[in-house]
């Protein structure tokens, strides 16, 4: 690529496809808000071995081993070639996962000359802006250079329009590997900083006098990121399966709780019609047929364990609703609504 002619480029360009997007359960072509073209991975072959780059190390240390606590192998699997020429970009949006374990997107950049395209990524009130025209800017067909950068699939991104050139990337999907068990992987001190620090907030915590006293015997812990949940078991998912992919503060937060032998436990809340909430480790799956007495019996018969508030304590804001499900209230006519609940790290102290 570093060396690519513009009729090569052109005979690329050719045999490309404009890009869609998903859109809710729906796949779509919309130029107004994403115009790119792409290559599907059938279609082309291109010999990077990532592992002979400082690439994976880069991921392993910055997205997946944020604490050293937190050991666990990746694989990677090549996607999609997409080419943003003049005019090209895509708007605001998350990346599809492709399964539970998925974690996150490397997109490479190879060194063809264009301006603009900067991918701009936003979580929370805080953004970042990935220039790859500019980290590129050294990079000559003699010694060519390649950029990249590596993000958490729930993280919101934008690729902004593309001015001259073309911006030629090649996208590889991030896997948790599920056959490396933690006790195959090299023993290493279990106290840093980030857990050391976590570790004694927590225990701050638990000496709190409505704690003690066991006026609250619930801990909710909000989960920073978003997680993809399966729909298809019955009669329900069991959200605790998530706990092997957690991602960055989660994941540290979750193996706290069980380096000070508290429990930890993945579990759906759903908040009630009036004050109570409900908690399950169960995703509830349609249908239910006609729930006479609104969204409380549906909980209740959906094997949710009611709590009252003042005996609950929400240590970390959630990020949202985690999903949603549809029930039939029955009423003088049916209509279809919602129920939302959101997946949360949970301790209940009354257990240990």
């Amino acid at each position: 690529m570093a060396n690519v002619t513009e009729g090569q480029l052109n005979s690329l360009i050719s045999v490309c496809e404009a890009a869609a997007f998903g859109r809710g359960t729906e796949t779509v072509l919309d130029e107004s808000y994403r115009k790119a073209l792409k290559l599907d991975l059938s279609q082309f072959s291109i010999p990077l071995d990532l592992a002979s780059t400082p690439i994976l190390h880069r991921i392993q240390q910055d997205l997946v081993d944020t604490d050293t606590t937190l050991r666990r192998h990746i694989r990677t699997e090549p996607y999609k070639l997409n080419i943003y020429d003049k005019g090209a970009f895509f708007k605001p949006h998350k990346d599809t996962p492709r399964a539970e374990n998925m974690f996150g997107s490397l997109v490479i950049v190879f060194p063809t000359p264009h301006k603009g395209g900067e991918l701009i990524l936003t979580e929370k009130d805080q953004s970042w802006t990935f220039d790859a025209a500019q980290a590129l800017s050294n990079s000559t067909p003699t010694e060519p250079e390649l950029a990249f950068v590596a993000f958490y699939s729930d993280v919101t991104h934008e690729v902004r329009p593309v001015t001259s050139g073309a911006r030629i990337t090649l996208t590889f999907n991030l896997y948790f590997e599920d056959s490396t068990p933690e006790s195959d992987l090299p023993a290493i001190p279990r106290v840093t900083d980030q857990s050391l620090t976590m570790k004694t907030a927590m225990t701050e915590l638990l000496a709190e006098p409505r704690i003690v006293d066991g006026s609250v015997n619930t801990l909710c812990f909000g989960l920073s990121h978003s997680y993809p949940v399966k729909r298809d078991k019955e009669p329900g998912y069991d959200v605790q399966e998530l706990s092997r992919y957690l991602k960055g503060s989660d994941a540290l937060l979750f193996r706290v709780c069980k380096d000070l032998k508290l429990a930890p436990s993945l579990e759906v809340f759903h908040r009630g019609e009036e004050e109570f909430g409900y908690l399950g480790r169960d995703l509830l799956q349609p249908p239910y047929g006609e729930i006479e007495s609104g969204l409380d019996e549906l909980l209740e018969e959906g094997g949710m364990q009611k709590l009252d508030p003042s005996e609950m304590l929400w240590v970390t804001k959630s990020s949202g609703p985690g999903m949603k499900a549809d029930y039939v209230a029955y009423g003088n006519e049916a209509s279809l609504e919602s129920v939302y609940g959101e997946i949360c790290i949970v301790v209940h102290l009354e257990d240990d």
